[in-house]
Formats: C-alpha cells, sequence, structure tokens
C-alpha cells in the first residue's frame, strides 16, 4: 500500500484505522430471507383498492372540481397587490436572516429580475381572487 498525499490514500488510510467498524446485519425474516418484511410491506400499499368503485360519483366530484376552477367565486373587496409592493417588500428583507422553508437565500430574492416579479404580481393577484392564500401563508395554530 503506498501513501501519497495527492490522491488523499493517506488520510483514507489513517480514517479506517481511526475509526471503529461495526458491521450491522441485514434485516432478516423469520425463514432468514433478507427484506421480506419490506416486500410485504410494499407489497400491501400498492394493492389495487377491494371495493367497487362508484364511476357515477368520481365523474360528479371531477364535474364540480372542473367548475370550481373554471368559474372561481371573486371577492370585490380584497385590495389588488402591485409590483411597487412586492419590490418594497423585497427591498425590506435582511440579506443576512436565514431562508424560509423554501430554501431561498434571502440575498438571492432581493436580485429577482423584474420580469419575475411580474409573474409573482400575477400569480399573488390570482390567488386572492380565488380566495386561496398565497403560498407560504401558513395558518398558525
Amino acid at each position: 500500500m503506498s501513501l501519497n498525499q495527492e490522491d488523499n490514500s493517506f488520510y483514507i488510510a489513517d480514517r479506517k484505522f481511526s475509526r471503529k467498524y461495526i458491521q450491522i446485519p441485514p434485516v432478516l425474516d423469520t425463514d432468514g430471507i433478507k427484506y421480506t418484511p419490506f416486500k410485504y410491506s410494499l407489497e400491501n400499499s400498492f394493492q389495487t383498492n377491494p371495493e367497487p368503485y362508484d364511476d357515477h360519483h368520481i365523474a360528479e366530484v371531477n364535474r364540480a372540481i372542473r367548475r370550481y376552477i373554471d368559474n372561481p367565486k371573486t371577492n370585490s373587496n380584497i385590495k389588488s397587490i402591485s409590483q411597487q409592493e412586492i419590490l418594497s417588500f423585497l427591498k425590506k428583507i435582511n440579506p443576512r436572516k436565514a431562508t424560509g422553508p423554501d430554501g431561498i437565500p434571502n440575498k438571492a430574492l432581493q436580485q429577482i429580475p423584474t420580469n419575475a416579479i411580474t409573474f409573482i404580481t400575477k400569480i399573488f393577484k390570482k390567488c386572492f381572487l380565488c380566495n386561496y392564500p398565497p403560498f407560504g401563508k401558513q395558518r398558525m395554530s
């Protein structure tokens, strides 16, 4: 075994000797076969429903959903959001703060191009028109 600093073989050899290696045995079933419990679990998870389907009810639900999406109830007393409001909000963000649940850094949010802000404004307007809160707004309970 040749130890060379360029290919990190010295560090790899040191790590092998300094760490205690514990071999973890595989998960075995009662008959000694590996992974059988997982096989049965997956098999049970992906079976078709045993009860018969009601095609009329499924079609009725699909029609109701399509009607709701095509003709949303508009709420006229909601103030429309503008690009300037979104821009002013993005300027107020502290770039050193931690990222939110979306994982986008605040510094990247401040550098969003104008056409993306136009698109975000349209998304927010549609969300408000459909009485659907914009993503990221979670109810605190």
